[in-house]
């Protein structure tokens, strides 16, 4: 068996191959095209074990290599330069320590989802993305219009929902000084292409969420909709790989940080490290959930009494993600009434 670090690129890679005693074999700069790839791991002797980086592109070279590869491990960028930081970092410097961490079986791994799980996750962070863009042209119209005075402006105000039928209708006829009624047309059309993709995809979103099982669980929990539910759920994939509600805590990016010197130990903010949009949709669903739950309404208005709005809505974001833990760990519906006899840290008793 041989062991190759491979250090991934757009436009080209650089592998390090060693067999078992560490012994370097080959160091090489191959093309990023599958023929190049597919061709250099054909000729090698020995079946191989291949570790890279779970970098941006990585799906497109695990596609390519997993037909011509014995093994494909996936390290976690992060805990791998943790533990081989150097002051010399090159492209060959980092394809061997990959391949030196996997032959010593010291190689952080990082999981590797099935390629239907990471199609629908690419489809669920474009809708998620469009959101995002969604609430930034919005954001750009409204700082517009607050920099003048209209006919419109006091009307506009009253409205609770600007960008509403009513809302879109009066836009329509605001006339600004300068170019500025030429600005905000062009911004209103940019919301509306976002806004009807948006659309289109919910319709998709509404579907596939209404099929499958664990999603229409998921969505019995407060402020957990179909995106939220697919969302969660393909982020996740497999809950067995977290053993307790706060491993996935942790890995959502909610933990606090911790501080701890000289027997004095201090609680910072959250580490934000881990999935992002994992950490995005329990955040959202915080903001949701005490609109319809007595529960998370109570939890959320203690905690903002005693620490503000914003710890009590990451408060409310971890309690929230123990509550996926126990409906994804049981396969069961969520059941709020249970909640108060469960410890802090979250257990799969979150449900029946």
């Amino acid at each position: 068996m041989y062991y190759v670090g491979l250090d991934i690129h757009k436009k080209y890679c650089i592998s390090a191959v060693m067999d078992k005693e560490g012994k370097m074999l080959d160091r090489r700069r191959i093309e990023s095209k599958p023929q190049a790839l597919k061709h250099y791991f054909n000729e090698l002797p020995e079946p191989c074990h291949v570790a890279m980086e779970a970098c941006y592109n990585w799906g497109y070279f695990l596609d390519i290599l997993e037909d011509v590869t014995e093994e494909i491990s996936l390290a976690h960028p992060l805990k791998t330069r943790l533990i081989a930081e150097t002051r010399i970092k090159t492209d060959a410097i980092d394809a061997k320590v990959l391949a030196d961490l996997l032959r010593t079986n010291l190689l952080p791994l990082a999981y590797i989802p099935g390629s239907e799980t990471r199609r629908l996750k690419n489809f669920l962070r474009y809708r998620a993305g469009l959101a995002a863009m969604n609430t930034q042209v919005k954001n750009k119209i409204h700082a517009l219009l607050d920099q003048h005075e209209f006919a419109e402006k006091e009307t506009l105000a009253q409205l609770t929902d600007l960008f509403g039928k009513q809302g879109r209708h009066l836009l329509t006829e605001v006339c600004l000084p300068g170019q500025d009624t030429q600005i905000l047309k062009s911004w209103m059309n940019l919301w509306e292409h976002i806004h009807q993709e948006i659309l289109k995809a919910d319709v998709w979103i509404r579907h596939h969420a209404k099929e499958d099982p664990l999603s229409s669980l998921l969505q019995t929990i407060p402020g957990i909709g179909a995106q939220f539910a697919l969302l969660v759920r393909y982020e996740i994939d497999q809950i067995e790989r977290f053993r307790t509600a706060k491993k996935l805590v942790s890995y959502a990016g909610l933990a606090p940080s911790t501080y701890s010197s000289g027997g004095k130990t201090r609680h910072g903010g959250i580490t934000k490290q881990g999935n992002k949009w994992l950490r995005w949709a329990f955040v959202e669903a915080a903001q949701r959930a005490p609109l319809t739950s007595p529960y998370f309404k109570q939890y959320y208005e203690r905690i903002k009494d005693r620490a503000g709005w914003d710890r009590a809505r990451v408060a409310t974001a971890r309690k929230i993600a123990e509550a996926v833990f126990g409906v994804m760990k049981n396969q069961q519906v969520y059941q709020e009434h249970l909640l108060g006899q469960l410890p802090s840290k979250g257990s799969s008793r979150l449900v029946a």
